[in-house]
């Protein structure tokens, strides 16, 4: 946290005395000087809150930097909004653009490593293709019970409820498309309703965001 490969950042965190100074809020940034003429900018490259009282405070803490710097830059999941919290809103700019990669090695592992929602009980038959690791191609059958699922390799008697390849499986483990998505997208191929009822109850959207580049 407190140190990088080039410039070590600086760390602030909001703390509520109410609730026993508990860590409510950090922020991790550092100043750069991108621009002699356009003066610094306060890069903030995580941006940690649990409510919006405690992000506030991390927005007032940037705010009282307008004597040091010119600009503050975010970087933060796509779901990130300022606009809400600024009275101007066309003074922020945003960009979207693509973040580090996400892609399943090995199938099997995957499933069974993966955590699943304790209340779903569902048995799938995937049939993936994978263009680069062979050992992937073919049929895999997940049973998921109590949160934790066991996989194994099937043969082609076996029939298949979805089929797609390992990115849109990638796709789909780590929460980034759920499967109304990647159906809309033709992504994925699923046989019955009552499977893409089961792929959406084990396999839920979330909003990943990995900050870490390699």
């Amino acid at each position: 946290m407190f140190e990088s490969w080039g410039t070590d950042p600086y760390v602030y965190g909001w703390t509520d005395g109410d609730r026993g100074d508990a860590l409510r809020s950090y922020l991790v940034y550092t100043i750069t000087d991108d621009d002699s003429e356009t003066g610094k900018t306060m890069v903030v490259s995580e941006f940690a809150h649990v409510d919006r009282e405690a992000r506030g405070h991390l927005l007032r803490f940037c705010r009282n930097h307008d004597s040091q710097v010119e600009r503050v830059r975010f970087t933060g999941p796509s779901n990130t909004r300022l606009f809400d919290d600024l009275d101007d809103p066309r003074a922020a700019g945003t960009e979207i653009r693509p973040g580090p990669m996400a892609r399943i090695v090995d199938v099997e592992a995957a499933l069974e490593e993966v955590a699943y929602p304790e209340a779903v009980e569902t048995t799938l038959v995937f049939n993936v293709r994978d263009d680069a690791c062979d050992w992937n191609d073919g049929r895999v059958r997940l049973r998921v019970t109590d949160g934790r699922g066991t996989a194994e390799r099937v043969g082609a008697d076996v029939d298949v409820d979805a089929s797609l390849d390992v990115g849109t499986l990638s796709r789909l483990v780590i929460g980034s498309h759920g499967v109304d998505r990647l159906v809309e997208l033709g992504a994925v191929d699923v046989e019955r309703e009552a499977v893409r009822t089961g792929l959406a109850d084990a396999f839920p959207p979330t909003e990943p965001f990995l900050r870490e580049g390699f």
